[in-house]
C-alpha cells in the first residue's frame, strides 16, 4: 500500500511537467480534461494499491463514497476512462526512470526470469480483438497461454534493474541485450530458458556472468558453494511475480483496448516500484541527473 500519497503526487506532477516541457505529445485539441494527468496517475496507483480490479469499481468508489471532494471537479465516466488511458506514456516513462535509478545501486548478484501476462486462455485467442497485432501464443510449465511475457532482472535487494515486455512466443534468452542488461556486471542467475552459448559469451564481454543449471542431456560440472547459494536465491524473483499478480492486479482480462490493457500492466509495475521507495527517494531531485541524461 502507498504510504506517502502527497510525495507520490508531487513526484507524478513534477515528472509530468518535465515531460511536457521537453515536448512530449499532448492531448489533441478538444474539451479540456477536468483532471490533470498527474491526478489520473495518482488514481491509477491508488487503484492498484488497493487491488481494485475495474475502472467502474474505482469510479463508483471515488464518486459515491466522498472521495470526489478531494478534486475541484470530477469528470464523467467516459472522460474518466479516457484520462486513465492517456496516462500510459507517463506511466511507461516513470517506470523507466525508477528502474534507471535502481541501476545506480551496487548488486551482489542479479536474478532474471519471465512470467506470462495472458490476455485470455489459448483456446479463446481467436475471439480476442484488442491485441491481435501484438500478442501471440506461448507456453510455460503451466501450459499454453495467449498474450505477453514480462521479463524482469532484480538484484539481491529485489530492486528491479531491468524490464521488458514481449509477445508470448519470445524466447527468454533473446531479451538479454540492449537496455535490459546495460551497466550490469557480476553474476546473473536464470532458469533453463536462458541457456545460450552466444548470449553467455556476449554478456561475459561486458562483465556479466550468466549462471544457469544445465538440462538433463547436457554435461554437468561440479558447482561451487557460491553457485549453489545463487541457485537457491532464484525463487525470490517468483515472489515478485506473485506480488505483482495477486496484490497489484498485473493480469487483467477486462481491458477493452490495447491502451487500457497496458495501462493496467504498467500501473501495477509502477505501484510496486513506488511502494519500495522511501520519502527521500520519491523526491524529483533524486532523479534529476537521470532526467538530464
Amino acid at each position: 500500500m502507498i504510504q506517502n500519497i502527497e510525495e507520490v503526487y508531487c513526484l507524478c506532477d513534477n515528472f509530468v511537467k518535465y515531460l511536457n516541457s521537453i515536448g512530449i505529445k499532448k492531448h489533441p485539441a478538444g474539451r479540456k480534461s477536468m483532471l490533470c494527468t498527474s491526478e489520473y496517475m495518482l488514481i491509477i496507483l491508488i487503484k492498484h494499491s488497493f487491488s481494485i480490479r475495474t475502472n467502474s469499481s474505482l469510479y463508483f468508489l471515488i464518486k459515491h463514497y466522498g472521495f470526489a471532494k478531494l478534486f475541484s471537479t470530477f469528470p464523467s465516466y467516459q472522460q474518466f476512462n479516457e484520462g486513465i488511458r492517456r496516462s500510459l506514456p507517463y506511466l511507461i516513462g516513470l517506470t523507466t526512470l525508477i528502474i534507471k535509478s535502481n541501476k545506480n545501486k551496487k548488486a551482489l548478484y542479479h536474478l532474471v526470469d519471465s512470467t506470462p501476462i495472458p490476455v485470455c486462455s489459448n483456446g479463446h485467442r481467436y475471439n480476442v480483438k484488442i491485441d491481435k497485432k501484438f500478442a501471440s501464443a506461448g507456453k510455460n510449465l503451466n501450459g499454453w497461454f495467449y498474450g505477453f511475457k514480462l521479463h524482469l532482472i532484480v538484484n539481491h535487494n529485489l530492486d528491479i534493474m531491468g524490464l521488458k515486455i514481449t509477445n508470448g512466443s519470445t524466447k527468454d534468452f533473446k531479451v538479454l541485450d540492449g537496455d535490459m542488461v546495460k551497466n550490469l556486471i557480476g553474476w546473473i542467475v536464470g532458469d533453463k530458458g536462458y541457456i545460450s552459448s552466444e548470449t553467455s559469451s556476449r554478456l561475459a564481454k561486458q562483465g556479466l556472468i550468466l549462471l544457469v543449471k544445465p538440462r538433463k542431456n547436457m554435461k554437468k560440472y561440479p558447482a561451487t558453494k557460491w553457485q549453489n547459494f545463487l541457485f537457491a536465491q532464484r525463487e525470490k524473483i517468483e515472489g515478485i511475480f506473485g506480488v505483482l499478480k495477486l496484490r497489484f492486479n498485473l493480469v487483467t482480462n477486462l481491458a477493452r483496448s490495447i491502451d487500457g490493457f497496458f495501462t493496467s500492466v504498467f500501473g501495477a509495475i509502477v505501484t510496486f516500484l513506488i511502494t519500495r521507495k522511501s520519502v527521500k527517494d520519491l523526491c524529483i531531485n533524486s532523479f534529476e541527473k537521470i532526467l538530464i541524461s
